[in-house]
């Protein structure tokens, strides 16, 4: 069993990794194009948790918002995904919120 202490340090140098200029590989140049684009997983969750969840607690609705854009900028800021990516994401996402409200009757 590792010590506590060389398990936080792993820890933390994986938290390193959050860096863009560690990832020299994921920067994109401006106005240059990825090799691929498709819709962002992380824009499609949180599309349709805020969807959901802005349904169930609409007086929450404010922070849910919040709480996607910061999903969606992270994926900008870690050159993850191009700008249509998000969006494409982001539609797919209220689609699938929508029709979860839909099937469970709200």
């Amino acid at each position: 069993m590792a010590e506590p202490s060389s398990r936080y340090a792993s820890e933390a140098s994986r938290l390193r990794l959050a860096s863009p200029t560690l990832r020299p590989e994921k920067h994109i140049k401006p106005g240059a194009k990825g090799p691929y684009s498709y819709p962002s997983r992380h824009a499609t969750r949180s599309a349709a948790a805020v969807t959901l969840l802005s349904a169930l607690s609409p007086h929450r609705a404010g922070d849910y918002q919040w709480m996607r854009a910061e999903v969606l900028y992270s994926r900008l800021y870690m050159a993850g995904h191009l700008p249509s990516d998000l969006t494409a994401g982001t539609l797919l996402g209220n689609l699938i919120g929508d029709y979860e409200l839909a099937v469970s009757g709200h």
